[in-house]
């Protein structure tokens, strides 16, 4: 395939997202960014030849972007309906400067994610990514929450809850509502996600393939991005994961 455009769902234009970032990027990088994914390249074992490695990845963030999926091509009826019967919980570490998501994960929605937060920042770190603060919901609320941030240094920006018998205090609600008003990057790129990559629904069974889905939706979401700001003509740069690239426009006159 040697367009990105050549499997599109929906009728695209000259002037579309799609097509603006298939001008943008450059595709020798990433394809040099691929090779050695394929065990055969290795081996040199026998058997049908594999897609080409950029072709996959071109087919895969092209299903992202409008909506596709394994799932739609199976006959109908061949899932019992629309009723789901696996749930997970998403993740996202997003950096407050730009809004581009950084690091993604997803576990059985049945997990607390009160637990969560000590593994998203290792993660970060591992990434070489040393956060200056952490902000979150109520929902990451905890003594050893706030005991792991301070071990690491890490400013705490984690919302106060209340308890029973126990209300918040007003400095501390006030302090929360400061906290929200910096964070909104966090819930607006759950928003984008949901609407603009079909991420109110997993695609797959089980939670690998799903954080798959996740990290080519995020990935979206940062191309996204920097398409805007590249037309507004600042310099940005596209993140995915385990890859970063560097795109450079002059500043308009």
């Amino acid at each position: 395939m040697g367009s990105f455009l050549l499997m599109g769902a929906k009728p695209l234009v000259q002037n579309s997202p799609t097509m603006k970032l298939h001008e943008l990027l450059d595709w020798e990088e990433i394809a040099h960014k691929l090779k050695g994914l394929y065990k055969r390249e290795a081996t040199h074992g026998g058997g049908p030849e594999p897609y080409a490695p950029l072709a996959m990845f071109k087919l895969m963030l092209l299903g992202q972007w409008h909506g596709l999926s394994d799932t739609q091509q199976e006959p109908a009826g061949s899932r019992r309906g629309t009723d789901a019967f696996f749930g997970y919980r998403g993740y996202s570490a997003v950096d407050t400067e730009d809004g581009y998501i950084e690091h993604v994960e997803v576990h059985p929605a049945n997990q607390a994610e009160v637990n969560k937060l000590p593994g998203l920042v290792d993660a970060l770190i591992e990434q070489g990514i040393q956060p200056e603060g952490v902000l979150a919901d109520k929902g990451y609320a905890s003594a050893a929450n706030r005991a792991y941030l301070q071990s690491k240094g890490i400013g705490d920006l984690i919302q106060f809850k209340g308890s029973r018998g126990q209300l918040v205090h007003r400095l501390q609600t006030q302090m929360n509502r400061a906290i929200a008003t910096l964070r909104y990057k966090v819930e607006q790129g759950f928003g984008t996600l949901k609407r603009r990559f079909h991420m109110s629904r997993a695609r797959y069974f089980g939670v690998a393939k799903t954080q798959a889905q996740m990290a080519w939706a995020a990935l979206g979401l940062n191309l996204l991005k920097a398409m805007r700001k590249l037309q507004s003509g600042s310099e940005t740069r596209v993140l995915f994961r385990n890859m970063e690239f560097e795109l450079r426009v002059p500043a308009q006159p």
